[in-house]
């Protein structure tokens, strides 16, 4: 355990203390947060729990964030866990890329820090999910208990991964503890804390001043009289201040100032005075505030200008004051606060401090260090013009780029300020990976503002890279929900370019996107069929395959359902034709023809096409792209009974989202995870990620959003909320006849609102959907559709007291989902069959019906409708087994694969070959086969299926 701070008797805390040591104890508290004023005490708490944790033989790993090291990507979590991984046994470590990028010690002997292949920053979760499986492995052996101080200081990277561990805490005994100035954390940690606080798993512990009497306790007996009431006086209960003046009896009078680091004049003047008693030794002091906490000897000599033999001398002097401490790490110290190195580095004088960060970026490239250590020097000390510092800083932006995004976008812009010529042709370069990079951490609106400075820069004569720029900017304008903002941009870069330019299809294209999602789907036809034209008669291969496909979704979005099924056909021979290289430069134009596909019913078709798309997406840096497609990948696999893989996917397309703010693509992921939750069978956690989905930015009045109040009806429906479930759907959809959604689709919701109107008992306005069902579905050739829009009718029918057409309307509902492909839907018709057939007496026919639905969705684990058949077969007095404790749904059949697989002492990596599979998909499925069950490990899952459980 690092000792940080002096080892003093706590005073005044006994009820921080007393939170704390719960937290400590009760393993359903992930994380606790303390939080308070500079110099109130949270570094001092948390070496109390730190202490106390060591004690109980937990494994304490201690990390601390650094005002210099701000920009430094993971800093705080490599101040924590660097070293004691280091020390870890491969075999037990299990070194790897994502893990490397974050832990040094951690990346695998031989392997490069950067891979040749396009670096995609927005698959950055990989690096967090690795940190947390770490953490889980640890925790598998002793508690371990993660403790990151100042967090107000920490990096963006280090945010991000923290973020991540409240969202997705780590299996097993583990409890993060986080220290933070104010009262509110970082912005970017207050939706997950709030999440697992609404949960249970957060603690929050503020520390307020100490009373009269307690401060009075601290103080001690060393002062008296007056300077002892006017110091009780002027520090206001803050222990920091307490105890730096009670070390001497420095007097500045009254109406102390505030100096530059934010201190009282008094605190700051016994610092002062502390620092002045060192002489000349204070240099390496000085050295060390520059390098950053911890600093290592060499790097604060080397600042200081001192020779080794200088600074071993002024170090013993500087330790043997109490200014500094030593670490764990053998020639590694900190301050005795932050506090203290924050007024050290804010008290040297600016010249020297410019001098002595140029002197550590020189020590740090001599020995070897990486472009990103460099960087926070640099910044701080290079000249304009500095060819050498704007190649460093260039690499480090390049390094950081693929897991840190926010810190290359940050060390891009120092770049670009270090150029000597506004019309060096490395501007526009730097500027455009500074907004790709901006838009990576989901800083739009700055994206497009360095977008908008590379357009100004572009000569006006360079109309083809005018209208490629002016297309990203409306791409990134469709990623947070500002469609249309970019037509007059749009239109006239298209003007402006010659006739035959290849670009002018694509700005069709991207016209045409923002005309579907404001729901003109006739100029949203129009505009793909003149890109189709003008790309053929200049024979573009690219173009013609990705506005073919788009044609198909748009004559299915103008119920030309049969039209669009030959055209689909036609486009996927012309993308099957193309190269990885040409597919990549249409690639959001595919994806769109793949949920074409899906809506087609072609879901082996849009599969392979998804799973493509992925692939080169992620060769060629294309980041923003691969959450959408595992959305609409997962899409298909719900819709075909295989939810469970489904979960795996959109777990990850709902973490890259939150990493890149994009709240469109996060309200669609979180619609279909309510889906795929509920049809596993938790009803509570399904009508949770729906609200989530409903609030956040993205959901609103667009074509996305209308579909996905559909499923995320569903689960409000299953819920009891009715009234709710309808509202919501027909405030998404633009009213009773849901003008926002194509026809193809609107049976669907139609049969919920019909469900919804029969579960409140208003049988005439479920009558009247049913019928608009029937209208929807009548002659699109949707067998998908077909099939709500005769459940509607059998429902209705059900509770008119019909049972013989209900039976016909059921009977042709699990028909035609069966033969669409879709056997939960071909199972909800049995049930609603077998219901019919109980109502007209006919037990025996019943009771097959519905056993036969039941066994079909207990195979794919869709537990919501499998117990749903089994309420109904107990009507009939049949037994039916209930499912085992702990089992939510059953585990899908590729879950339950992969845990036998695991029972018979396979590892993921040999899993994943003899299946076919990538490793992280093995991992996603036993990540959900863990929850499912209620296990926390490998050991657990094991005896759980031994027991036959799943």
């Amino acid at each position: 355990m690092d000792q940080r701070t002096r080892r003093t008797e706590l005073i005044g805390r006994d009820d921080e203390i007393s939170r704390l040591e719960a937290a400590l104890s009760n393993d359903a508290v992930r994380a606790v947060t303390v939080h308070g004023e500079p110099g109130i005490g949270k570094t001092r708490l948390l070496a109390e729990l730190a202490g106390r944790a060591d004690g109980e033989h937990a494994l304490v790993l201690e990390g601390c964030g650094d005002e210099v090291e701000s920009d430094v990507p993971f800093s705080v979590f490599r101040d924590a866990m660097d070293d004691y991984v280091a020390s870890m046994h491969p075999r037990e470590l299990r070194p790897g890329y994502e893990l490397g990028r974050v832990l040094p010690s951690a990346m695998p002997k031989g392997e490069p820090a950067v891979r040749e292949e396009a670096p995609v920053s927005e698959e950055r979760y990989r690096s967090h999910q690795a940190v947390r499986a770490l953490l889980e492995r640890l925790a598998s052996q002793r508690r371990v208990v993660l403790i990151l101080d100042d967090v107000h200081w920490a990096d963006a990277a280090s945010l991000e991964l923290l973020g991540h561990l409240l969202r997705h805490p780590p299996r097993g005994r583990t409890l993060i503890a986080i220290g933070h100035r104010g009262s509110h954390p970082p912005p970017i940690l207050a939706a997950p804390l709030a999440t697992a606080e609404r949960a249970g798993r957060v603690e929050r512990v503020g520390l307020d001043g100490l009373d009269r009497g307690e401060a009075d306790l601290l103080l001690g007996a060393a002062i008296t009289g007056a300077r002892r009431a006017e110091i009780l006086d002027e520090c206001g209960g803050n222990p920091f201040y307490l105890e730096q003046l009670s070390r001497g009896d420095l007097h500045p009078g009254p109406g102390a100032s505030l100096t530059r680091a934010g201190l009282p004049a008094a605190i700051a003047a016994s610092i002062a005075a502390e620092v002045k008693e060192l002489g000349d030794d204070a240099a390496l002091l000085r050295g060390g505030a520059v390098v950053g906490e911890p600093f290592e000897l060499e790097l604060a000599a080397a600042a200081a200008g001192l020779t080794e033999t200088s600074a071993l001398s002024a170090v013993d002097t500087i330790v043997a004051s109490g200014l500094i401490r030593a670490t764990d790490s053998p020639r590694r110290f900190r301050f005795r606060h932050p506090i203290i190195r924050r007024a050290v580095y804010e008290s040297t004088p600016e010249g020297w401090r410019l001098g002595a960060h140029e002197r550590v970026a020189i020590a740090l490239a001599e020995q070897g260090a990486p472009p990103t250590a460099r960087a926070p020097h640099l910044e701080r000390c290079a000249r304009v013009g500095d060819e050498s510092a704007i190649a460093d800083l260039t690499a480090a932006a390049e390094a950081a780029s693929p897991r840190a995004p926010a810190a290359a976008a940050h060390w891009y812009e120092i770049a670009i300020g270090l150029l000597t010529d506004e019309e060096d042709p490395r501007q526009l370069a730097l500027l455009g990976a500074q907004a790709r990079a901006l838009a990576a951490c989901g800083e739009y609106e700055r994206a497009l503002a360095a977008m908008d400075r590379v357009l100004d820069a572009i000569p006006p004569e360079e109309v083809g890279l005018r209208a490629r720029v002016v297309s990203s900017a409306g791409r990134v304008m469709q990623l947070i929900g500002r469609h249309g903002e970019a037509n007059g941009e749009l239109r006239a870069a298209l003007e402006a370019l010659p006739a035959d330019a290849p670009e002018a299809s694509s700005l069709r294209l991207q016209l045409a996107g923002d005309s579907f999602f404001e729901g003109d789907f006739a100029t949203t036809d129009t505009l793909i069929s003149e890109a189709l034209q003008s790309a053929r008669a200049h024979d573009e291969r690219p173009v013609v395959a990705a506005a073919a496909g788009l044609r198909s979704a748009g004559l299915y979005m103008h119920d030309r359902a049969p039209e669009a099924r030959v055209a689909l056909t036609e486009a996927l021979e012309l993308i099957a034709g193309l190269s990885d290289e040409e597919l990549a430069e249409h690639l959001p134009s595919h994806t769109w023809t793949a949920l074409g596909a899906i809506s087609l019913e072609r879901f082996a078709d849009a599969a392979a096409l998804l799973d493509r798309c992925e692939a080169v997406a992620l060769a060629t840096g294309k980041g923003h792209l691969p959450a959408l497609i595992r959305t609409n990948r997962a899409l298909a696999l719900i819709w075909t009974g295989r939810h469970g893989e489904a979960g795996a996917l959109l777990d990850d397309a709902i973490d890259a989202s939150i990493l890149t703010k994009n709240p469109i693509f996060l309200s669609w992921a979180l619609a279909l995870q309510a889906w795929a939750t509920l049809i596993g069978g938790d009803i509570v956690a399904a009508t949770r990620i729906a609200e989530e989905s409903a609030a956040t930015e993205g959901f609103g009045n667009d074509p996305m959003s209308a579909t996905a109040a559909c499923y995320i009806g569903e689960a409000l429906l299953a819920s009891g909320a009715a009234a709710r479930a309808r509202a919501l759907v027909l405030e998404a959809n633009g009213g009773r006849e849901l003008p926002l959604v194509e026809r193809g689709f609107r049976a669907r919701p139609y049969e919920l609102l019909t469900r919804a109107e029969l579960t409140e008992g208003a049988t005439a306005a479920a009558a009247e959907w049913a019928a608009l069902a029937e209208q929807a579905a009548a002659g699109m050739e949707i067998r998908g559709r077909d099939a709500d829009a005769a459940r509607a009718r059998a429902e209705l029918e059900l509770a008119k007291g019909d049972p013989t057409a209900a039976a016909e309307a059921a009977q042709r509902a699990a028909s035609a989902a069966g033969a669409a492909g879709l056997p939960i839907d071909a199972a909800r018709g049995r049930i609603l069959l077998g219901r019919a057939l109980a109502a007209s007496g006919d037990g025996e026919g019943a009771a097959t019906e519905l056993q036969a639905a039941r066994s079909q969705l207990d195979e794919i684990g869709a537990a919501h409708h499998r117990d749903e058949a089994a309420r109904e077969l107990r009507k009939l007095g049949v037994r039916v087994p209930r499912p085992a404790r702990g089992d939510d749904g059953a585990l899908s059949p590729r879950e339950r694969e992969i845990a036998t697989l695991v029972a018979a002492g396979r590892r993921n990596a040999e899993i994943a070959e003899a299946l076919f599979l990538s490793p992280r998909t093995v991992e996603g499925h036993l990540n959900r086969a863990f929850r499912k069950l209620g296990v926390s490990s490998r050991t657990e899952l094991v005896a759980r299926i031994g027991n036959g459980d799943g």
